[in-house]
């Protein structure tokens, strides 16, 4: 699981990977991030939001598609109790 979420971390937009790593993996303080890439308290906790939002998305989606086993039989829609 951790290197499926490093695989994720890595192919995030540049602006949202260092945000990510300096938060995240380094454990910096928002005002250290901030003051590091010269931006704002306020950018630095934006893109961290949306970082997580698509690490989030592309985390569930990679493990749907790992779960799946291809030679599985569609699941059968449920029936109605009568």
């Amino acid at each position: 699981m951790v290197r499926i979420l490093l695989e994720l971390i890595d192919r995030l937009p540049p602006a949202y990977r260092e945000v990510v790593r300096l938060r995240d993996i380094e454990e910096r303080s928002p005002e250290a991030v901030a003051a590091c890439l010269h931006i704002s308290r306020s950018s630095v906790s934006s893109r961290l939001n949306r970082a997580h939002a698509l690490l989030k998305k592309r985390l569930l989606a990679r493990l749907h598609l790992e779960k799946r086993d291809p030679r599985a039989p569609a699941a059968q829609p449920r029936q109605k109790k009568v």
